[in-house]
């Protein structure tokens, strides 16, 4: 308590200097009828007050970064031990705060070019094809939003997912089953269908799949996502038998089942 207390006099003081510091400049904010245009006012007049607004918001702007950044170096300074229980709360927020902030900047750090490119070398790209895949990806996704802009020009709906969906097929292609898996390992993406839930008297069941299995191909084409099993599910005779080939506890399995809706949701 008491080095809240404290933390509290020490911000008091602080607003206090910032205001002190304020009032000390020789600039002032125009009062709200003067900030009417006077016919008769030349140029290099209105050019001074506009100049007298921009340096009082300057200084404002700063002094409220320096009551901010004293605010949260007093936060810092309050110690976890302290007698209260509250100033514990105090600290971990800090720490909470800390955290996410550096987790912010991770992200933006990771969305880089130059990052990304490390990541997709790691897997094994070399740096030529790295370059390639992430100019291509910029490509599909430029196409992906004139398609959106024509459609809003035009008065008419897209279909998102979809889009995006084709979008994944199209660089799937393109760079192949086997380097499309170093692709998603680079980017942290699953390579096969995690089920989550196996809906009751549905062919998963009847046919003995359990949550946790990871399905890896349908009908003889490889799955990653449950858009990729949709897709396949969709494609072919309906009622057709197929195998799904499914990974349990890292052991290869097989069922057979009728080509249409499984009856699962993906999981992680």
């Amino acid at each position: 308590m008491k080095i809240i207390i404290v933390g509290l006099v020490s911000l008091v003081a602080g607003i206090s200097l910032a205001m002190l510091s304020v009032q000390d400049r020789q600039y002032s904010i125009p009062a709200a009828e003067s900030l009417s245009v006077d016919s008769t006012e030349t140029p290099s007049g209105i050019e001074s007050r506009i100049l007298a607004l921009e340096n009082a918001l300057t200084i404002e702007q700063n002094a409220r970064q320096l009551l901010e950044e004293e605010f949260f170096i007093l936060l810092g300074e309050m110690s976890p031990t302290a007698e209260s229980g509250s100033d514990s709360s105090q600290q971990a927020s800090v720490d909470a705060r800390a955290t996410a902030v550096a987790r912010r900047a991770a992200r933006r750090s990771g969305n880089s070019r130059e990052v990304r490119a490390q990541r997709l070398v790691a897997a094994g790209f070399d740096p030529t094809t790295a370059d390639w895949i992430l100019t291509r990806e910029s490509e599909l996704q430029m196409q992906a939003l004139r398609s959106r802009y024509e459609a809003g020009r035009n008065g008419s709906t897209i279909d998102f997912y979809r889009q995006s969906s084709e979008l994944r097929t199209q660089l799937r292609q393109e760079l192949g089953d086997a380097r499309f898996e170093r692709y998603l390992t680079a980017n942290g993406e699953s390579l096969h269908v995690t089920i989550g839930t196996v809906l009751d008297s549905s062919p998963a069941q009847s046919v003995g799949l359990r949550v946790g299995d990871r399905i890896v191909s349908y009908g003889g084409e490889r799955v990653y996502s449950m858009t990729d099993l949709t897709q396949q599910i969709i494609h072919g005779v309906p009622e057709e038998q197929v195998v799904i080939e499914f990974l349990r506890d890292d052991m290869p399995m097989q069922v057979v089942l009728p080509r249409g809706p499984v009856g699962i949701s993906g999981g992680r």
